[in-house]
């Protein structure tokens, strides 16, 4: 029953994504202003040194650019910044490989873990090899200084005409390059994988709780409670329409059926109930066995054409309608009786642990008896609904009863709700005599 609130898909936007990409931003920023600086010094050297500082600008300023690709996502973005530091790279070794930053073919790849994560190890593991590839050839081949006259394409054809004969301890290089790019690549690898589960668990446990939150609790008091845990919630709404109803021969149900059928048709009644309180805009305050309760006019913020005494008198005849359908060819019958009062109310959350909305005042306990005195299958209303709502519905009144504390009462049926006021009906909702 539960399982729409565990695996539904979560709403919540996803903050490893964000926070990868602030770490690749602020890597791209802190490249720019090292490049900036540089062509900054590089300018004020003279004019032999323009070349260079314009070309560390331009690097600079590509760099900056990859601030500017979030929209396009994160894969884009770590792809171009790394399409970036090998431009760099060319750029640097063009001159020789005295400035040693070809290094960062060392631990470069291993790093687009923490910036990608875990599941990208297939195109981390083939970044890592060519980097891996391409430091070890620049170490061996390319000189610290290139000759004047000469450039790194000369260096590069040379080393091919004279058959790349290597040193033993060129192989020794070889090796412990292997090993330390090995154990870089193989560390970075699981510790992200370890984070990516343990992210992956809070996000879903906390994706969780932010939706129990807001199946417990009425959105706009959810936020308020998650914005100030600490703050108490109380209000006093004026004017209040209340809906209680109680399921009529709902004991005598469960004794002959069992808990299986009984659990079956509480949630089988309970859920089209929810889906009828939102399609209504009105809020469900809370069940208490077989009773159901739900309130409206408590959010100032739902506009609706008809006002909430309206709509709550609609929500009534469905949800008897809902009964008859659920409990057609069950035994015992069952069939719902229902009360509708309107007035002043308390609202506010209490408890600790398990918090929980609800409402309370004299409007409350009226509703209960319209209620507790009707009759099954019948919506029985206050005389204050009654008036609020008379243009939209067809009343029958009863027999005045009395209500310990506020004295005699003149109730009524509740028979049909027009969708208009009675000058121009054009569809009614009726309840079965």
């Amino acid at each position: 029953m539960l399982k729409h609130i565990v695996d539904s898909e979560n709403p919540i936007d996803d903050g490893k994504i964000r926070r990868k990409m602030q770490v690749v931003n602020v890597a791209a920023f802190i490249a720019s202003l090292g490049f900036g600086f540089t062509a900054f010094y590089q300018f004020q050297l003279g004019p032999d040194w323009r070349y260079l500082a314009w070309v560390n600008f331009g690097l600079g300023f590509a760099a900056l650019l990859t601030m500017t690709l979030d929209r396009f996502g994160l894969e884009v973005k770590v792809a171009y910044f790394t399409v970036w530091l090998f431009l760099f790279l060319a750029h640097d070794i063009s001159v020789g490989k005295n400035g040693e930053d070809h290094l960062v073919l060392l631990v470069g790849p291993p790093l687009l873990f923490y910036f990608l994560g875990a599941a990208y190890w297939r195109w981390i593991t083939l970044i890592t090899i060519l980097s891996a590839a391409l430091f070890i050839y620049i170490s061996l081949v390319v000189p610290l200084h290139i000759p004047p006259g000469e450039t790194i394409w000369d260096i590069i054809a040379q080393s091919y005409q004279d058959g790349f004969v290597r040193q033993p301890q060129d192989v020794i290089f070889i090796v412990l390059i292997l090993g330390i790019v090995s154990a870089l690549f193989f560390t970075s690898y699981s510790a992200n994988a370890a984070i990516d589960r343990y992210e992956d668990a809070l996000e879903k446990e906390f994706a969780v709780s932010e939706r129990l939150i807001n199946v417990l609790l009425p959105s706009r008091i959810a936020k308020r409670i998650k914005a100030h845990p600490d703050r108490l919630i109380a209000e006093r709404i004026d004017d209040a329409t209340i809906l209680f109803s109680d399921l009529s021969g709902f004991s005598e149900f469960a004794a002959a059926n069992g808990a299986r059928a009984t659990v079956k048709l509480l949630g089988s009644v309970f859920s089209a109930f929810d889906e009828l309180v939102l399609s209504y805009k009105l809020e469900k305050i809370k069940t208490i066995g077989d009773s159901y309760m739900v309130a409206g006019g408590l959010d100032p913020s739902v506009k609706e054409a008809q006002p909430d005494s309206v709509r709550m008198a609609a929500l009534a005849i469905d949800m008897i309608a809902t009964v008859e359908r659920v409990t057609d060819n069950l035994h015992p019958k069952v069939s719902l009786r229902v009360g509708i009062h309107k007035g002043p109310v308390i609202a506010g959350v209490i408890g600790g642990d398990k918090p929980f909305f609800d409402v309370w005042g004299d409007t409350v306990n009226i509703a209960s008896r319209m209620e507790s005195t009707g009759e099954p299958g019948r919506v029985q209303i206050s005389p204050e609904v009654r008036d609020e709502i008379a243009e939209y519905v067809d009343c029958e009144r009863r027999e005045v009863i009395n209500i310990k504390g506020n004295g005699e009462i003149q109730p009524y049926w509740l028979l049909k709700v027009h969708d208009k006021p009675a000058t121009s009906h054009s569809s009614e909702r009726l309840i079965k005599g």
